[in-house]
Parts: C-alpha cells; sequence; structure tokens
C-alpha cells in the first residue's frame, strides 16, 4: 500500500438520508441507516453531511450515534460508544440562505460487534420554510489486513 494513496486504505458506505421539512415530516426524526458489514476494520469516522435551506437567523441541529448489531438483519441492536449530542450545524444568513452541513466524530471498533449503523435526527428551528437534505456517513478506516477494492 502506497503512504500517500488513502483510498487504499479506507471504505464509504452510505449511513442513509432523507429529507426534512421544518415543523413537518422528517424534523427531529431519528433516521436509522443501513447496516454495514465492518469486518476488519477497527475505526471509523461517522457523521451527517447535507445541506438545509434556513430562513435568516434559523438553525439545524444534528445529533447522531452507533449502533451495532450481531448480523446483517440488526439482531440484538445497541447503541455503541459516545453519541454526538445534538448541537448547531447550520445558521441561515442574512435574507435566508441554503448551508453546508458535515458533522463529524471518531469512534474505535475494536470492540464493536461485527455489524454497525448509523442514526441520526435532525431538528429545524423554523417553521415550515425550512428544509434539509442530510445523509450520514461512515468512512471505515483502520483494517487489520489490506482491503480489497
Amino acid at each position: 500500500m502506497n503512504a500517500f494513496d488513502i483510498g487504499s486504505a479506507i471504505k464509504v458506505v452510505s449511513g442513509k438520508g432523507g429529507r426534512a421539512v421544518a415543523a413537518g415530516a422528517g424534523d427531529a426524526t431519528e433516521v436509522d441507516g443501513f447496516w454495514i458489514d465492518r469486518r476488519g476494520y477497527q475505526s471509523c469516522k461517522a457523521g451527517v453531511v447535507g445541506s438545509a435551506v434556513l430562513t435568516e437567523a434559523a438553525t439545524i441541529t444534528v445529533a447522531f450515534n452507533l449502533q451495532d448489531a450481531d448480523d446483517a438483519a440488526g439482531a440484538n441492536a445497541a447503541d455503541y460508544g459516545d453519541a454526538h449530542a445534538a448541537a448547531i450545524a447550520a445558521t441561515g444568513g442574512t435574507g435566508g440562505t441554503t448551508e453546508p452541513i458535515a458533522v463529524a466524530d471518531s469512534f474505535n471498533l475494536s470492540s464493536a460487534r461485527r455489524y454497525i449503523r448509523i442514526q441520526h435526527t435532525p431538528n429545524l428551528s423554523a417553521g415550515a420554510t425550512d428544509t434539509s437534505t442530510v445523509a450520514g456517513v461512515i468512512v471505515l478506516g483502520g483494517a487489520n489486513a489490506e482491503p480489497a477494492v
């Protein structure tokens, strides 16, 4: 593996996304991600990315956590590691703006069961005019064997 080729040492997987409308569908609602086989990977960076259309001074907060399970169907699922507490991910600018969202934390997976997923909760502060489109994402790293591509 080339020391300058990070792509050969990581694996990026989708955690599942959704659209939220302030005070409506998807707002302040937890989204369960897809179960991911993390076999061989000892760490990850997990988070939420996307964008929000926000009225002036309105905010979007995002909270997320990981879960682990015994199999790809989520048998015996339980929260894993420390959750990323709800924090403001973006604030609307003058006259209302579209804002990028990117929040992430690192997780040590050495004691996690084989399957993991991200759960995330977007929460818009304003009325029904604000919207967001966000998705959970997991970047696996620290493989105990060089991954195949």
